[in-house]
């Protein structure tokens, strides 16, 4: 289960947003990724973890349980959609879009 952002329309049949001019946090293997290559690995994560995703100028950060687990800098596009992709039947997701949410910069 990745998250992360996309600069385009997401195409539905993609398994994992791993392609270019992408930023992602896979919960499997803990890779985070742009452009298509994978620029570090950290904690994998599971259904009962709160992963965040956000942008600072041009660094894109991820959190784990509200602790930033890395930062990917370089990322000049200038629009970014959120992006959370499903791999298993009855997966959900719980967007926290207002607070309180666990990580503090």
């Amino acid at each position: 289960c990745p998250a992360g952002t996309y600069t385009r329309t997401r195409v539905r049949t993609e398994k994992h947003p791993t392609s270019a001019r992408r930023v992602g946090y896979h919960g499997d293997d803990g890779a985070i990724f742009h452009n298509g290559k994978v620029i570090t690995v950290r904690d994998c994560w599971k259904k009962t973890d709160t992963v965040g995703c956000g942008r600072r100028e041009s660094t894109v950060y991820f959190t784990l349980n509200g602790v930033e687990v890395a930062t990917v800098v370089g990322v000049t596009e200038p629009v970014l959609l959120p992006t959370v992709g499903l791999s298993s039947v009855g997966e959900q997701v719980v967007v926290l879009a207002s607070p309180p949410f666990k990580y503090k910069h």
